[in-house]
């Protein structure tokens, strides 16, 4: 387990001031408008999340490189029970059809990478955040499967 993370890995911008608390890292650190409100907004069903750390999760991509989503966020459902986990790719745009197709390759793949290892018993629901979707309401949707 390590105690530090390199800030430029995690977001190449930082914000002064303290993370809620089940943010897993002590800096407010972001790529874009987006992942700043996701990394600001304080939601009762996560039990804790943190940006993921560039090259660490590498999906595989089918133009031979590799990927790394967003965000992760362990969620828990009304009963307690604490086993979804829930990986988010923020793209910062208005629309799908806005996203470059080298982003969506990479969106395609995950979809992919994420049904396989679900295929395999794991739980994980992978989902894509345009500009207005709010991370609370994924996180709902998603509890509601």
């Amino acid at each position: 387990m390590r105690k530090t993370v390199t800030q430029g890995v995690i977001g190449t911008k930082i914000l002064a001031g303290k993370p809620c608390k089940k943010y897993l890292y002590d800096a407010i650190t972001y790529d874009s408008p987006l992942e700043k409100e996701n990394v600001l907004t304080d939601i009762d069903e996560i039990v804790v999340f943190g940006k993921i750390p560039r090259r660490s999760v590498a999906i595989p991509t089918i133009a031979g490189g590799t990927f790394s989503p967003d965000f992760m966020y362990v969620v828990k459902r009304k009963d307690g029970t604490k086993i979804l986990n829930l990986i988010v790719e923020t793209k910062d745009y208005d629309r799908e059809d806005q996203i470059p197709a080298d982003q969506m390759v990479k969106i395609e793949c995950a979809k992919v990478f994420f049904a396989n290892l679900e295929a395999e018993g794991y739980k994980v629901v992978f989902h894509p955040q345009l500009k207005q979707d709010k991370i609370a309401g994924i996180i709902a949707d998603v509890l509601k499967d």
